[in-house]
């Protein structure tokens, strides 16, 4: 997120945020108004929310993202280092960056790729990807649960899960817009080789990611 607004309304605020978002308190959920798009990027405008809050929205609540330990990102710099240069210059792959998902999602993915087209004309950022993939340890049960729902809801057509204890990949395909979920899911394992729905002919293998 880009730092704006002051450092005093950031300090004045930090307090409220956490526990905005890690209450440990049960709320009553007809209670809850879910935090709108429109918002979000109003709490990023006006200096609430900056770069060192380690956030992303998620069906209307601010989620907390984890550190990223060793193997989380030495996955994410094989497969940038595998894909990059294979895919050409039509399209970007984008790390750690949001997807704007109306009404109440902007996740941040570990790795995005995307057309550069839609890179290009995205205002704030891109509202599609061709592939989704979340680097998942201490995370995997939100990627199991919520992240699948709003990708699918999305229509993104392809999203993995790289589950770094089990050095496998859960892919997800066929998105069911109205019931928010995936029609096919499988698992890659250690040993096989795994190919992108838009980028057939780039054969990755798990044995190279997950090294």
């Amino acid at each position: 997120m880009a730092r704006k607004g002051t450092d005093r309304q950031r300090t004045g605020t930090r307090a409220i945020l956490r526990y905005t978002v890690a209450t440990r308190y049960p709320i009553d959920p007809s209670l809850q108004a879910p935090l709108t798009l429109e918002n979000y990027h109003r709490m990023i405008e006006a200096g609430i929310l900056g770069e060192d809050d380690r956030v992303e929205l998620l069906e209307g609540v601010l989620v907390e993202r984890r550190p990223q330990g060793r193997r989380h990102a030495l996955f994410i710099s094989e497969f940038t280092a595998t894909v990059v240069p294979a895919i050409g210059s039509a399209y970007r792959v984008r790390i750690q960056l949001p997807l704007t998902l109306p009404p109440y999602g902007e996740p941040e993915p570990d790795i995005a790729i995307v057309t550069r087209e839609e890179e290009k004309a995205a205002d704030p950022h891109p509202r599609t990807a061709l592939l989704v993939v979340e680097v998942a340890s201490e995370s995997l049960r939100k990627d199991r649960t919520v992240k699948p729902r709003v990708y699918a809801r999305a229509g993104i057509p392809e999203y993995w899960i790289a589950n770094v204890d089990a050095q496998c990949i859960e892919v997800y395909r066929d998105p069911d817009s109205n019931a928010e979920r995936y029609r096919h899911h499988e698992v890659i394992g250690r040993g096989q080789q795994l190919s992108p729905q838009a980028f057939p002919d780039l054969r990755l293998a798990l044995d190279k990611l997950f090294a």
